[in-house]
């Protein structure tokens, strides 16, 4: 076939105006070898080459692992809208209404083709802390587990191997989409391809030490790289009050800071630069937020515990339900003791007595009684007059010619002293005068 520059400008034109390269063809076929039986194009306007015609605007994202139709105008462009720029690459981002979050991963990093085997590893945070999510994005498919839990393989994403608008040198891109993802603050790390072993979490051979925070919402993500401390991953994610639970991060600091649940200061078990272990405080069941304060006080961002919980109340009557609860309190001056209400004994002050239980805060030896808690003496003057009562006191007192006190008994003491006759005192005769003799103070006289 002759070159004709008409037919040349007519393809062009053709381009222009949507009709396909056949079509083009056609008509030369049909017009043999004359050029002049097709109408060229004005002079003045120039060539096109084929790869410059715009697509169908805008490209919609497809899970490939490419910058799809690139290059391409920035309007039509499958990923319009400006990078994140971490440290080893550029991470594009978009969230739809339906909760599909959308990503690219450009690493520049990784210059030489992965093994089929290899995969990206995405740890997020989303829904402020609500939903814990590890991707493996490998060539075909994501391995997705969701607050600890494996939740399967999906056929929506890809790796690939290209150059890409802001790197000219092939290299490793992933890209996949996500569904059910809560929107809100999110945090994010990333690790280089590294060897697939989908049975269980391992680390990728290389992390970005840069994380990810920003927020999700409707088209492009508002997002930035940041070295701030940031808390990726909370495992298990459900637990019960007790429990150990881990938090994964960047930059938490070797200086041990504090870790609230819910506001209350949980017990710490482990402190590293990458991961903090506590115990789960007593608290009800729910979803309570994790807040992470580092050495010197500097906050990460917020995850969230769910706290499942079946109380334990079975025969007990007060105490700890095991969940943050409880199963009841003790009264009147009862103390819980192994679930069961039980009576306080109380002896403080006592030495004998009641001790308010029923027991005895002690007894007293003979002769002596409690009184009020305290052992007091009880008199002893049961048949008798006088003397000792046995408790340093007396059984009273012998008065007159009854004076001496004998075995108890208050005795009279006759006294016939200097007396010849009369009475002795206690109703006794010291004796009897003669026959006409008068017995007068003792004495016998006429």
């Amino acid at each position: 076939m002759t070159r004709c520059p008409s037919i040349r400008r007519f393809f062009a034109s053709a381009f222009r105006s949507g009709f396909a390269l056949l079509i083009a063809v056609a008509l030369v076929a049909a017009s043999g070898t004359g050029c002049d039986r097709v109408q060229a194009p004005p002079e003045d306007e120039p060539e096109v080459d084929a790869k410059s015609i715009p697509l169908t605007c805008p490209i919609k994202q497809k899970n490939d692992g490419k910058f799809t139709g690139w290059p391409a105008t920035k309007e039509c462009a499958e990923w319009p809208e400006e990078p994140i720029k971490g440290t080893y690459g550029n991470l594009y981002m978009r969230w739809e209404e339906d909760g599909t979050l959308r990503m690219l991963n450009d690493w520049h990093l990784r210059t030489e083709p992965i093994p089929k085997g290899f995969y990206n590893l995405f740890q997020i945070t989303t829904g402020g802390g609500t939903q814990n999510w590890m991707l493996r994005v490998q060539h075909t498919r994501v391995h997705v587990w969701l607050n600890g839990k494996k939740v399967g393989a999906y056929s929506s994403g890809a790796a690939g191997f290209e150059a890409s608008p802001t790197f000219d040198t092939p290299h490793t891109i992933y890209e996949f989409s996500l569904p059910k993802v809560a929107k809100g603050e999110f945090a994010m790390k990333i690790g280089d391809p590294g060897n697939g072993n989908f049975n269980s979490p391992e680390e990728a051979i290389v992390m970005d030490p840069k994380g990810y925070t920003g927020v999700l919402q409707t088209g492009a993500v508002a997002a930035q790289a940041t070295d701030a401390p940031l808390v990726f991953s909370i495992n298990p994610a459900t637990a019960i009050p007790g429990d150990q639970v881990e938090l994964e991060g960047n930059r938490l600091g070797t200086k041990q800071g504090v870790v609230k649940v819910d506001g209350i200061d949980a017990e710490l078990v482990g402190w590293a630069d990458d991961k903090v272990r506590f115990k789960v405080p007593q608290l009800s069941n729910g979803l309570r937020p994790v807040q992470l304060l580092t050495g010197d006080g500097t906050a990460a961002n917020r995850v969230h515990l769910t706290i499942s919980c079946t109380p334990q109340c079975q025969n007990k009557q007060c105490g700890s339900d095991g969940c943050g609860g409880t199963c009841g309190s003790c009264t009147d001056g009862k103390l819980c003791s192994g679930g069961m209400c039980q009576c306080q004994a109380d002896c403080t002050g006592k030495i004998c007595g009641d001790d308010g239980c029923g027991g005895s805060c002690g007894n007293c030896g003979k002769g002596k009684f409690c009184n009020s808690g305290q052992c007091a003496c009880s008199p002893q003057c049961s048949g008798k007059q006088c003397g000792d009562d046995g408790c340093g006191g007396t059984c009273g007192t012998c008065t007159g010619s009854a004076a001496q006190c004998v075995s108890g008994q208050c005795q009279c003491t006759g006294s016939c002293k200097d007396k010849a006759c009369g009475d002795d005192g206690c109703g006794k005769s010291c004796g009897t005068c003669d026959p006409g003799e008068n017995c007068k103070a003792g004495v016998c006289g006429t």
